[in-house]
C-alpha cells in the first residue's frame, strides 16, 4: 500500500510539474482559460478569406470565434446580434431600414444566449459601430439559456466589465486567471486541425441549392438545402418548445439589458430590437406555454425599447408572413425577415 501511494503522489507531483511548464511555455495558449492561439489563428484566416469572398465560404466550426474575427477586424458599421434566428438577416436587409449602413456585418451566433449579446454588443460597440440590432428570442431574456457562450469566456468578462454588471461566474473566472482549466484545454485540443488550413472552400455567389451551408460574406447564414427539406419534413410540436424556459422574463437580466442600452446610447450607438416571427402554429397556441412565453418577451420588449427610445422592428406576429416563408418554425427565410423589417412600410412597428 505504501508503494502504491508513493507511486501515486510521484505521479501527482509530476503531473503538476508539467502543468506548470506548460502554462509558462504555452506559445500555442492551449492549456490556459483563455482562447487557443490557433483556433483564434484559424477563425482570423477564415475572416480574411471570407471578406475576399464573393458568395461566402463554406460553414465551419468555430462559429463564435470566426464572428468575433469579424467584428475584431473592424469589419462592419452596423451589427445584427443574436441567436440562428437572427443568422439569415443580411446586409441587403439592413439597408432597407438603415440606408446609412454601408457594411452591414451578421455577428448571430447559433444557440445565442442574453451573454451571447453581451459578448457582441461589447464588441461591436468598441470597434466603431453605428447601429446595433438585436433579435429577441424567448429565451433572451433568460440568464444561463444556453451554455455556448462560455467558449468565448474571456469576451464574456471584458463584457460584464464594460457594462458594470454583477455576475458571479466572471469573479470565478477572474479569481483562477490563467490557471489551467483541464477541461476546457481538452476540449479545444480536440478542436484543432492536424494540420494548418490555407484555403477555405468558396461557395458560389448563388448558393441556394447548395447542399452545403454557407457564410455569407457579409457574415450571414444560409443554410444547405439538405438541412432545410429535412426541417421541412420533420415539423411538429417538439420544434415549438425549443429553449422554453419556465416562468416569464428575468428582472435582473432586463436590468442587465437597460444597462447595456444606457452604455450603447452613452458611446453614440443607437440599438434596435428585431422580433422575428415564429412559424403560424405558434399563433393558434399549439403549445399554450410557448405562447405565453412570446407574449411576455414582446410585451417586455416593448416597453424596454419605449424606455430607450430604440426602434423595434417586426413583430412575433406578422401579417403577411406564412408558413411558406419557414424552413422550420426556428428559421426564416431572408425574404421573411425583408418583409418584417419593411412592415409597417419601413417604419418603426412600435
Amino acid at each position: 500500500m505504501k508503494i502504491v501511494l508513493g507511486l501515486l503522489a510521484g505521479l501527482c507531483v509530476a503531473l503538476f510539474a508539467i502543468s506548470g511548464i506548460n502554462s509558462t511555455i504555452d506559445t500555442d495558449g492551449r492549456f490556459t482559460s483563455g482562447i487557443p492561439k490557433k483556433a483564434a489563428d484559424r477563425a482570423d484566416d477564415y475572416a480574411k478569406q471570407l471578406f475576399a469572398s464573393k458568395g461566402g465560404l463554406v460553414a465551419v466550426g468555430d462559429e463564435r470565434l470566426i464572428k468575433r474575427a469579424l467584428v475584431v477586424a473592424g469589419r462592419g458599421d452596423c451589427h445584427v446580434i443574436g441567436s440562428s434566428r437572427a443568422m439569415t438577416i443580411q446586409a441587403k436587409a439592413i439597408r432597407l431600414i438603415a440606408p446609412e449602413c454601408q457594411q452591414p456585418v451578421n455577428l448571430g451566433v447559433s444557440g445565442g444566449s442574453f451573454e451571447d449579446i453581451l459578448i457582441y454588443a461589447h464588441l461591436a460597440i468598441t470597434h466603431q459601430s453605428k447601429h446595433l440590432f438585436i433579435n429577441i428570442d424567448h429565451w433572451t431574456f433568460q440568464p444561463r439559456a444556453d451554455d455556448r457562450f462560455y467558449e468565448l469566456g474571456d469576451e464574456y468578462c471584458n463584457a460584464v466589465r464594460f457594462f458594470s454588471l454583477q455576475r458571479a461566474d466572471c469573479a470565478v473566472q477572474q479569481e483562477k486567471g490563467k490557471r489551467i482549466d483541464p477541461a476546457y484545454a481538452l476540449k479545444n485540443l480536440r478542436s484543432l486541425p492536424s494540420a494548418p488550413v490555407k484555403e477555405y472552400r468558396v461557395m458560389p455567389a448563388e448558393s441556394r441549392n447548395s447542399n452545403e451551408a454557407a457564410t455569407l460574406a457579409d457574415g450571414s447564414h444560409e443554410y444547405s438545402l439538405e438541412y432545410r427539406q429535412k426541417m421541412l419534413r420533420t415539423w411538429d410540436a417538439r420544434h415549438l418548445s425549443y429553449k422554453l424556459l419556465p416562468g416569464p422574463p428575468s428582472e435582473a437580466a432586463l436590468e442587465d439589458f437597460r444597462k447595456l442600452l444606457k452604455k450603447a446610447s452613452s458611446s453614440g450607438v443607437s440599438v434596435a430590437f428585431v422580433l422575428a416571427p415564429y412559424h403560424p402554429r405558434v399563433f393558434e397556441c399549439e403549445v399554450p406555454a410557448m405562447c405565453l412565453a412570446l407574449q411576455t418577451t414582446q410585451a417586455a420588449s416593448t416597453a424596454l425599447a419605449e424606455q430607450a427610445g430604440a426602434k423595434l422592428y417586426g413583430s412575433y406576429k406578422v401579417p403577411g408572413v406564412g408558413a411558406e416563408d419557414f424552413m422550420s418554425d426556428m428559421f426564416l427565410f431572408p425574404a421573411a425577415f425583408e418583409r418584417v423589417f419593411t412592415f409597417p412600410k419601413g417604419k418603426s412597428s412600435r
